[in-house]
């Protein structure tokens, strides 16, 4: 089953991703799962700072971020026969009125999730909840995002701290032989 695979690999990606930013062995972490149903990593990494990852999918790509302050993650498939005109009505009323295009709907869709993410709500509440025109904060700091596009795909990073990243794509092989 596709859907089994792709967490498979995922949990491959955030060992791989948790080993490469801490240096940390899966052994030396495990999940947490939290009332809202978002994981957390419990272990901490050597100099006793959290570790914070988040996960999203969207079929061939699965991504990942890792980080010492909360995070979240979203990557979405540009759909050009998606009718976003219908679904703008989900939105709220300063959302529907900045969405004017597929890649407006896309990147306030992906802040959206990737926002609700690295709060660990998800979109249990509703699309209209959150603006995503206006600023938000987590723990009093305001979170920020980083947007990439590649192969007809829109991936959002919410975060709270530095940017100092881009993204690394990283293959199925090189996964399973590191």
């Amino acid at each position: 089953n596709q859907d089994k695979l792709m967490h498979r690999l995922g949990d491959i990606l955030v060992q791989y991703g948790i080993q490469h930013d801490t240096g940390l062995l899966p052994h030396e972490w495990h999940y947490h799962i939290s009332p809202r149903g978002k994981a957390d990593i419990v272990q901490h990494n050597r100099d006793g700072q959290p570790i914070y990852v988040s996960l999203s999918y969207s079929y061939p790509y699965i991504v990942c971020v890792v980080d010492k302050e909360p995070v979240g993650i979203d990557i979405e498939k540009i759909s050009q026969r998606l009718d976003w005109r219908t679904l703008v009505t989900c939105f709220s009323t300063n959302e529907a009125h900045q969405i004017c295009s597929l890649n407006d709907f896309y990147q306030i869709w992906t802040q959206k999730e990737s926002f609700t993410k690295l709060i660990g709500e998800g979109l249990i509440k509703g699309l209209d909840i959150y603006d995503m025109t206006q600023s938000h904060f987590y723990q009093s700091r305001e979170v920020k995002f980083k947007q990439f596009i590649f192969d007809q795909f829109m991936l959002q990073v919410c975060f709270l701290g530095q940017a100092p990243w881009g993204y690394k794509k990283v293959s199925v092989f090189q996964l399973l032989s590191s």
